[in-house]
């Protein structure tokens, strides 16, 4: 629970994780929905897709304002972190009465901005990649050159 903590903590990534949590979530509890699940046990079940404790804790907390008569949205908002667009997605589909639909679309939303920024992140990382691999090639060829050097030197003595 203390590194899932620490993991939020992070700003990068946690946003990164932010997005996938909400887009697991909101895609499996919108799939139960859609399948005839009532709302606490689709919940329920949802929860336990969640991969980061805190999150998961913050959403068994929601569930429980749940079982109190509370509306979805009020009750995500007030327990967990996720993401404000998701938790006005999820409340402009309770209003409306087609949560299933709008949770489908909160999952299919996130998932591209997960994908988005994978994306991103692995475009940052080539020319990283190919700068560190450079100095390395760089070192190990001065390495080599400063031996032949020294071998050189002993040699013309």
């Amino acid at each position: 629970m203390l590194f899932d903590r620490t993991k939020l903590a992070v700003p990068l990534l946690a946003r990164f994780l932010l997005q996938q949590e909400t887009a697991r979530f909101a895609r499996t509890l919108g799939t139960l929905l859609r399948a005839g699940v009532p709302l606490l046990r689709a919940a329920t079940s949802a929860c336990d897709v969640v991969g980061n404790r805190d999150v998961a804790a913050g959403i068994a907390r929601a569930i429980g304002l749940l079982q109190e008569g509370a509306s979805l949205h009020h009750a995500l908002a007030s327990e967990t972190s996720l993401p404000a667009v998701a938790l006005r997605m999820i409340a402009v589909g309770e209003e409306a009465g087609k949560l299933d639909r709008m949770l489908l679309a909160v999952a299919a939303k996130f998932e591209q901005q997960t994908q988005r920024s994978i994306d991103r992140f692995m475009t940052a990382l080539t020319p990283l990649l190919t700068m560190t691999i450079a100095v390395l090639v760089g070192g190990l060829i001065m390495a080599v050159m400063n031996a032949i050097l020294s071998v050189n030197e002993l040699a013309a003595r």
